[in-house]
């Protein structure tokens, strides 16, 4: 026979799986705003039977009950769909980073507009084109210096804005990823921490901290939510392999290349060379041992390295503004020293310095008359080089229309002026090449003709001018258009898993207070049955042996 104390156990077990029942529900209704929170549950089992088969158990029939224990406080989380919702985090980091570089660049170059690049270009040719009609107007020669000016001014603040736009997407990749150099005795000198290395230790660290709890039988849920936030924010940088072995000290997290970031307690970490930031090498630091990796070797890059993410994203950017810059500055270079097709005629005058930069001879060349013998086709270094085939208002042969800024380096969009000779003299522009007894004549507009029909001229290496720009703003419209597109669909797939998740994960106010409810009746039922067993206990104590009362 049972004790009827037995009966105060089973009601005690129930009161005690009821209370924290409540106090998990309670905890998930606190958390309900919290990020990255994860719904938890209370898992019930029935608590061992009093007897289990023996020969010295009581005879009674059955094994009697002990009520309720509750074997586990878990997450209700699905590694699944974190895994998917990773996946497609880092492509929308990529994206987001790309589509914003794209609307910076669209702003910069700035077509079509009545202020941009082509429009000022416009007003060049046509500045040419009414000076032809009038080469020896000085009004309609300071239009050209203007108009010429013009046009400078606007590539050298294109090609500074684009300087800025680079300068500030290796900036930001340096805050991402993390950026320093190595010194003369092989050490490592940080220069940013960046964002992916602080979030590669937290990691770490929680890691320890989970795999101390779990050592001792618990569950860490809470730290395990941490871990889980950090990894979804850390997917949003680089492309990542997240493996949780069931060892916790097994977490690891991977590049896609197989780079061990983490490992258990373990984190590398992970920096930009800053010693040569346009180069985009790296390595791995190894913050225990003070080990460094060489990430790029050779003619590798960090392109190499990273193939998704906010970092891969922040890298293509620098090459898209690197691909615009190179496009503007051989536009530039075509029409300054570009080589043109060119037919001169029989009796055509050109300085004896131009015919020997054209390659004539004497046998399509007198230089005594420095006229052309014969009719000959020739290649045309430019605008600099149709000018200087002609002769100025003073009758001196010309000079290169446009110059360097900085004779040190190359002719750019950034390096591009007009020459200050011509800028502080307008008669210095040459717009003929024909000459009668030593004097210019005047009237001659043939140098003029050729550089305004160089609008439409095809260019060494380029095309046309006028072509080529549309072009290159065409195709930064594509690209531009499809980061859009994939910017969109990333997020929207971003949003779809992280709905799913949330199913699965979230915290509903409405299902908790449903579940509140029942355990408050659960937990009130038990508290009635203890007071059912006392009532029994009371009568069998106090209301039993005495006959007659």
């Amino acid at each position: 026979m049972r004790s009827t104390f037995h009966n105060l156990e089973t009601a005690k077990r129930g009161l005690f799986a009821a209370q924290t029942a409540i106090q998990t529900t309670g905890h998930n209704i606190a958390n309900a705003n919290t990020k990255g929170y994860t719904r938890q549950a209370v898992d019930f089992v029935a608590s061992k039977p009093m007897e289990a088969l023996a020969w010295t158990r009581s005879t009674s029939p059955g094994q009697l009950g002990t009520g309720v224990d509750y074997s586990n406080i878990r997450r209700l989380r699905d590694s699944y769909l974190d895994g998917q919702f990773r996946n497609q985090n880092q492509n929308f980091g990529d994206w987001e980073v790309r589509q914003s570089t794209f609307e910076k660049l669209e702003a910069i170059i700035n077509e079509p507009s009545d202020y941009g690049i082509r429009t000022v270009i416009d007003h060049f040719w046509n500045a040419w084109q009414d000076l032809a009609g009038q080469p020896d107007n000085l009004t309609a020669r300071s239009v050209v210096i203007e108009r010429a000016a013009a046009m400078t001014d606007a590539l050298n603040d294109v090609a500074q804005k684009l300087e800025d736009l680079k300068s500030d997407l290796v900036e930001s990749l340096k805050v991402k990823l993390g950026s320093g150099s190595i010194d003369v005795n092989g050490k490592l000198q940080i220069e940013n921490i960046g964002d992916v290395n602080t979030l590669l230790t937290q990691i770490a660290k929680l890691n320890e901290q989970i795999y101390q709890v779990e050592a001792q039988g618990d569950h860490a849920n809470d730290l395990r939510d941490q871990r889980d936030l950090l990894t979804d924010q850390l997917s949003k940088l680089i492309d990542i392999t997240v493996k949780d072995e069931k060892d916790n000290s097994g977490y690891t997290i991977t590049l896609s290349n197989g780079t061990q970031l983490v490992k258990a307690n373990h984190a590398n970490q992970v920096y930009m060379d800053s010693s040569n930031p346009s180069a985009l090498k790296g390595f791995l630091y190894d913050p225990e041992t003070k080990t460094i990796t060489d990430l790029t070797p050779n003619t590798q890059t960090l392109k190499d390295v990273f193939s998704s993410g906010e970092v891969h994203g922040y890298l293509q950017s620098i090459e898209e503004v690197e691909k615009i810059q190179s496009q503007l500055d051989d536009l530039v270079n075509g029409l300054v020293s570009g080589n043109i097709d060119l037919t001169l005629v029989s009796g055509t005058q050109l300085p004896p310095n131009m015919a020997n930069l054209l390659g004539l001879d004497a046998t399509n060349y007198d230089s005594s008359t420095q006229t052309v013998t014969k009719d000959v086709a020739v290649k045309v270094p430019g605008i600099n080089g149709l000018h200087q085939m002609g002769y100025d208002l003073n009758s001196n042969p010309g000079i290169e229309f446009f110059t360097k800024k900085d004779n040190t380096k190359p002719m750019s969009a950034s390096n591009i002026q007009v020459n200050t000779a011509i800028l502080n003299d307008v008669t210095k522009i040459a717009t003929s090449n024909r000459l009668e007894n030593g004097v210019v004549l005047k009237g001659n507009n043939q140098i003029a003709l050729w550089i305004a029909d160089m609008r439409y001229t095809k260019i060494e290496g380029i095309g046309s001018s006028d072509e080529y720009f549309r072009s290159m703003v065409g195709n930064l419209g594509v690209r531009s258009q499809e980061a859009v597109r994939q910017y969109k669909s990333q997020k929207v797939l971003v949003e779809q898993v992280d709905h799913r998740r949330q199913a699965v994960s979230g915290v509903s106010l409405d299902e908790e207070m449903a579940d509140l409810i029942k355990y408050q009746h659960a937990y009130n039922a038990s508290a009635r049955m203890i007071t059912a067993i006392d009532e029994m206990l009371d009568k069998v104590i106090n209301g039993m042996g005495i006959v007659g009362r």
